[in-house]
């Protein structure tokens, strides 16, 4: 699917990913991400993961991968799109970050749970969306 994007902040999904799909990597935290996929959303991106998968609370990971459909010439703003990032940002916004040393290999057991994530979402965004 050429017009998918995976939004990151997981190096691992570069690396398991990029040779399939485009991914768009940035080394920022968890709420800059969502807030980048808002900023996608407003020019006229479409989710086609959630923005909130899985059951690890925002502020208790440092990765998140999300992946939109980019928007072609004139596209509106799609509303459902907009209020799924605007409510996830608003529930990060409520979880205090957790400025922590994280244990050895710890930061390696985020990326992995966020890939495993994304990885499985992929499989279905693309069959559902192509």
């Amino acid at each position: 699917m050429k017009s998918a994007v995976i939004v990151t902040n997981n190096p691992l999904v570069v690396r398991k990913l990029s040779d399939r799909f485009e991914v768009s990597f940035e080394e920022q935290g968890y709420l800059e991400l969502l807030e980048r996929v808002r900023d996608l959303v407003h020019k006229g991106a479409v989710l086609l993961t959630h923005p909130q998968a899985g059951s690890i609370k925002p502020g208790e990971t440092p990765y998140r991968t999300v992946m939109v459909r980019m928007p072609s010439a004139g596209a509106q703003v799609d509303a459902e799109s907009l209020s799924l990032i605007e409510s996830a940002i608003a529930t990060t916004r409520k979880f205090p970050v957790r400025m922590r040393e994280f244990r050895p290999g710890s930061l390696e057991d985020f990326q992995l749970v966020d890939y495993s994530l994304i990885s499985s979402a992929v499989e279905s965004a693309t069959q559902c969306h192509s």
